[in-house]
């Protein structure tokens, strides 16, 4: 799980985050100092901004899993690492080719085009870019559509889609992924109107997803569910 340092910065509150193991969400430069000065280790801390300047990535580099919004964006990374002489393990966001609808029964239907990430079917044809790129290493993907999404099947039909996003990635572009980022803001009522997400139901989908859909690829070890986002562990 990934704690957002905009929702509670204050440096007594990210400490004891750090120390019960969470992750850090930052979105600025600013925020990735304070997770370090909190604790939070390097592999711990996403940095995910689609405004980066060259300067956000030379003092956040080898700080936090840079979340890269573009293949400029992974250029830019690229030339950093290898001034530095490191191959440096990122992350990529993906907007992917589908997105969910609004209404209390929300459905998958055709994507449409984002500013954030880059799209889905975008990957294949860049894939000679992104091998040339020698000094990082694609370990992370990242996919966010919207939160306030209160439907159990749109989201179990969200994670189903996601999962063959990440097989793609490694079967056809041979990505060795490690993690891979749900966003969050699932199942959260912002009005009494609203009826709760029922995370039981969300979380069964969520398990049953694992071992069929990552059959023959690195299968997530665990999958976190609650109000404040989704997150998929690699590694058995």
């Amino acid at each position: 799980m990934f704690y957002s340092l905009k929702t509670n910065p204050h440096p007594p509150i990210c400490r004891f985050m750090s120390r019960a193991g969470l992750g850090a969400d930052a979105a600025s430069a600013g925020e990735v100092r304070k997770a370090v000065d909190a604790g939070f280790a390097c592999r711990n801390i996403l940095y995910s901004s689609p405004g980066k300047t060259p300067a956000d990535i030379e003092h956040t580099l080898g700080k936090a899993m840079l979340v890269a919004d573009s293949y400029n964006e992974l250029a830019i990374i690229n030339l950093i690492s290898q001034k530095r002489n490191e191959r440096i393990a990122v992350s990529l966001r993906i907007n992917p080719a589908f997105h969910i609808g609004m209404g209390a029964s929300p459905a998958i239907t055709a994507g449409a085009a984002s500013k954030f990430g880059v799209d889905e079917e975008s990957l294949l044809p860049n894939k000679h870019f992104i091998d040339t790129l020698e000094f990082i290493e694609i370990t992370v993907i990242h996919v966010f559509l919207r939160s306030q999404v209160l439907g159990d099947d749109a989201i179990y039909q969200y994670f189903k889609r996601f999962f063959a996003i990440a097989a793609f990635c490694q079967e056809q572009l041979s990505w060795n992924l490690s993690l891979i980022d749900f966003g969050g803001g699932f199942g959260v009522p912002y009005s009494p109107t609203e009826q709760p997400l029922d995370w039981s139901n969300a979380g069964a989908y969520g398990y049953s997803l694992s071992p069929a859909d990552f059959a023959g690829h690195s299968r997530p070890r665990e999958i976190y569910l609650n109000a404040a986002g989704l997150v998929a562990e690699d590694f058995l």
